[in-house]
């Protein structure tokens, strides 16, 4: 299947096996696929604005997502050859690959009622509490079915949220895969603006110790299952203090061969620069190295900031990003101005057809895939 530019003139996708089951968007087709959206999927009334709780001050919140993702898939041994430890064979791979038995996920998720309603700040403030979209599509995307789940079950995966609001539950479930791997040279970026940080930091720092607590006791239970040896995460084993919060507005893991989580500022009014900066201290010896995933959760909400949400969008956008944007329907004219302004930028954008979505997404919500035209 070929990408096609806002023009339709095809050029080479660089993952076909992506796009055969996405529906690609041009501007002859954006206001008759809107006018079909939200005709079929609506959203139902009880979903209201799309925010979980707008007064409560902590929400817990689950996610569920497969157990193969969270043991250490690239250190699988087994006792029995004549230096004590061999790799599990082929077959045993292809069971652990196949296993549907799934870990719930509990997170307690701080939030800031009076930040959300404060007319003090003359900054966007809907970052402060939890909206419903984030642990719908942390879940689904996880799912194995997923045709996305790929991209982010690999363990040297480069991620950027932005829009991260405070709830950090995106860094914490899906960088769980890459935490399992020992060694792994994965990176998640969770972004928002700067007064959103104190609060984002704080979540995804205690969280992530669920991810690490789910992660050391599989492994412990599948070591024992199979013969599998010690485990260990991200090079040893790893502690809440081993993960606290560092300066600068970031987390990094305990090793510095180990996959980074870090929590750093990106305000779309300035996003360029705000790029230049977390390119620099991420990859500081390669700092115009690209993001792999590039994503954003119910971001998608006010006409005004459409224009430089998609100009960070284009930004981070290399020739091999995939970028996904989970959104609430709620406006049609803002939705689909959001997709006319990314063809229009240079992005091409596919939506990802209601069947391929969980069922509590499939009515009410909208996921785009992304890519850039080279």
């Amino acid at each position: 299947m070929a990408i096609h530019g806002t023009d339709g003139t095809a050029t080479t996708p660089p993952d076909s096996n992506i796009h055969d089951s996405l529906e690609q968007l041009t501007l002859d087709t954006v206001s008759e696929h809107i006018f079909e959206l939200f005709s079929a999927h609506k959203p139902h009334d009880n979903q209201n604005l799309g925010y979980i709780s707008r007064t409560e001050h902590a929400l817990h919140v689950t996610v569920t997502m497969s157990e193969y993702d969270l043991y250490n898939a690239e250190s699988r041994y087994v006792a029995g050859s004549s230096s004590g430890v061999r790799r599990i064979n082929a077959r045993q791979r292809r069971d652990a690959n196949a296993t549907t038995t799934r870990c719930v996920l509990e997170f307690e998720i701080h939030q800031s009622p009076e930040l959300l309603n404060s007319t003090s700040n003359h900054n966007s403030t809907t970052g402060a509490v939890l909206w419903q979209v984030s642990p719908l599509f942390a879940q689904w995307v996880l799912t194995p079915t997923s045709v996305f789940h790929h991209l982010f079950a690999r363990s040297d995966t480069k991620m950027l949220e932005i829009g991260a609001g405070v709830s950090g539950i995106l860094a914490c479930t899906l960088s769980a895969p890459m935490l399992a791997r020992r060694n792994a040279g994965g990176v998640y970026i969770a972004t928002d603006q700067f007064q959103i940080l104190p609060l984002l930091r704080k979540n995804v720092q205690n969280n992530i110790v669920t991810v690490q607590d789910s992660i050391m006791r599989i492994n412990h239970r599948k070591r024992e299952e199979v013969g599998f040896v010690s485990l260990t995460l991200a090079g040893k084993h790893a502690s809440r203090e081993e993960h606290s919060i560092k300066g600068h507005h970031h987390c990094q893991s305990s090793t510095d061969s180990g996959p980074r989580i870090e929590v750093m500022e990106l305000d779309w009014e300035h996003a360029r620069m705000d790029i230049q900066h977390i390119r620099s201290n991420i990859f500081p010896s390669a700092p115009s190295t690209d993001f792999d995933v590039v994503i954003a959760c119910d971001t998608v909400y006010n006409d005004f900031l459409i224009s430089p949400f998609v100009d960070t969008l284009a930004l981070l956008a290399g020739n091999d990003t995939h970028i996904l944007v989970a959104m609430q329907m709620r406006a049609h004219d803002v939705q689909e101005e959001f997709i006319t302004t990314a063809l229009e930028k240079g992005l091409a954008i596919w939506h990802v057809p209601a069947e391929q979505l969980s069922t509590d997404m499939r009515d009410g919500f909208a996921v785009y895939y992304m890519q850039k035209i080279s």
